[in-house]
């Protein structure tokens, strides 16, 4: 039997296709992992949101900057974002720098539907 290796093909998502906005802490290391998933899936939708050096990264200034995304602050500054009951947000957060910050995202998370944060392993350095 002759096996041929299937090209992969880059297609537009469904318009179902669940979407996943990913606020990241750090502003090239992280997106560029998650990048890599794009366009895999026709049924998944990523929204890679980096924060520049100059920008808020802390955990309080990503949770801000998603709520002002997915919520808006006023009518001259509406949400970018209309989220579907599959639709989740994640915040990717560096366990060694915002140890004790992550507790307040993680409490104002849980007050909301399908947002969760990703956090990393501890470094244990000598």
């Amino acid at each position: 039997m002759i096996l041929m290796s299937r090209l992969f093909e880059k297609k537009q998502p469904d318009r179902d296709a669940s979407l996943f906005i990913i606020y990241c802490e750090g502003s090239r290391r992280e997106p560029k992992y998650f990048q890599y998933f794009e366009g895999i899936s026709t049924r998944v939708r990523l929204e890679i949101i980096n924060t520049d050096s100059q920008g808020n990264n802390s955990p309080a200034g990503l949770f801000e900057q998603a709520r002002v995304d997915i919520e808006g602050d006023s009518h001259e500054n509406p949400s970018k974002y209309e989220l579907g009951s599959e639709d989740q947000v994640w915040f990717v957060i560096d366990t060694d720098m915002w140890d004790t910050h992550i507790v307040t995202l993680r409490k104002e998370c849980m007050q909301r539907v399908n947002w969760n944060i990703a956090q990393s392993n501890p470094c244990f350095e000598v």
